[in-house]
């Protein structure tokens, strides 16, 4: 909307504790600017233990109702065939989801969910050191995720402007090692949590 130096504005306000007056904020541009792009869902942030790594923490975006989630992650692997400092983005998509509600009303805000996915990580190489001396490897896995329990809080009643959801998860992971020592399949398990800021 374009206006020139007024604009007229009419309509009502009204709420139970007594509601006394309303401002009205203009910006300059456009709401495109100022707004987060419509496909986008929401933003988490993501913590993990074992697996390829020690630890592994990232943050991402989810897509399409909160059923495709875009991570990029940062951890550290331990001392051996592959290790050193860890940097990856993995893309998870969920393919089965189970409400709790369809037991009884009174768990509506629990669900578990089943997921799965491709991850791909750069190990260093640095044998337990933050390095990149250019010997580094990148590993690709496919991935399945179970969420075990997901504790969505605003259904439970709290409505937090910063933190949506709360959830547990564990992750089987097939990493793929293309070697001309052994080549072949790892499959490694870890356990990690995941928090939905909105």
């Amino acid at each position: 909307m374009r206006f020139n130096e007024s604009i007229e504005l009419s309509g009502t306000a009204f709420d139970g504790s007594g509601l006394r007056e309303v401002e009205v904020q203009l910006r300059k541009g456009g709401k495109g600017q100022y707004e987060v792009p419509s496909f986008i869902q929401g933003l988490y942030v993501d913590a993990r233990v074992l697996g390829a790594t020690d630890w592994e923490a990232g943050a991402g975006l989810t897509f399409f109702d909160d059923n495709v989630k875009l991570q990029v992650q940062i951890g550290m692997a331990p001392a051996g065939r592959f290790s050193g400092f860890v940097l990856g983005a993995r893309l998870i998509a969920n393919l089965a989801l189970l409400p709790y509600s369809i037991f009884t009303q009174d768990l509506a805000f629990l669900s578990s969910s089943f997921a799965v996915g491709a991850a791909f990580s750069y190990f260093t190489m640095s044998e337990g050191t933050v390095s990149f001396s250019g010997d580094g490897l990148v590993l690709a896995a496919v991935i399945g995720q179970i969420e075990i329990v997901k504790l969505d809080l605003e259904r439970l009643g709290l409505n937090w402007p910063v933190l949506k959801a709360v959830s547990l998860y564990t992750e089987f992971q097939a990493w793929f090692i293309s070697s001309d020592i052994e080549g072949g399949v790892a499959p490694k398990v870890s356990f990690g949590i995941r928090t939905d800021i909105f």
